[in-house]
């Protein structure tokens, strides 16, 4: 137990998001107005809170994105960093976050050029070569997404992350599951799924 606890806090340092002058409006509290839930944001607005029928245990990430996964399930922890919105803990290998960002189609991205990007990026941020494992068409609550599998090396520590990302005209939200191993399995993409059929989002 020990040597994971140590495992998972090499892990925020392979934080791979794209850098944005902008994120979306992040919740920071909650408070009761007059019996219903109000949700306050990182941008000192709020808005009561609304929930999609049937979806009584989604919990707000920000204004467009709700997460569904059961707590005694994906436990929520704290952000690695201020780009990271949520952060979930499945077991001692198997992580989830998402991460929404203020830009889009709008500054010139496209699904073809985002792949890159990311492997760009992960090179950045781990100090060694990304290698691509597979790359795949998603969902993400109804709206088109794909998925980038890629496995990064920091401190000799392989890690495996499944990267789904939704392009809007002005956002672009990636939704990643990672697990700390050398090549992922049919498990973990099985993982990946679960993680994202427990998503309610809406696309700019």
């Amino acid at each position: 137990m020990t040597r994971n606890r140590c495992l998972w806090a090499a892990v925020p340092a392979l934080v791979l998001a794209l850098s944005a002058p902008a994120s979306a409006q992040q919740v920071v509290g909650k408070a009761m107005v007059e019996g219903k839930t109000v949700l306050l944001f990182n941008n000192q607005t709020w808005e009561f809170e609304t929930k999609p029928p049937g979806d009584a245990g989604c919990k707000t990430v920000n204004t467009r994105l709700q997460f569904c996964g059961p707590e005694s399930v994906w436990r929520p922890t704290r952000p690695a960093s201020s780009e990271i919105q949520a952060a979930y803990r499945y077991d001692d290998t198997h992580y989830g976050q998402f991460i929404e960002e203020a830009i889009g189609r709008n500054v010139g991205l496209t699904d073809e050029l985002l792949p890159g990007l990311l492997l760009q990026n992960a090179e950045m941020l781990s100090g060694g070569t990304p290698v691509q494992i597979d790359q795949f068409d998603s969902l993400v609550d109804g709206h088109p997404a794909h998925t980038l599998v890629y496995q990064v090396t920091t401190q000799g520590m392989k890690v495996v992350f499944f990267n789904t990302y939704v392009l809007g005209d002005t956002t672009l939200l990636q939704a990643m599951t990672y697990v700390i191993a050398a090549s992922p399995t049919d498990a973990d993409r099985a993982l990946h799924d679960q993680f994202l059929g427990l998503i309610r989002y809406s696309l700019d």
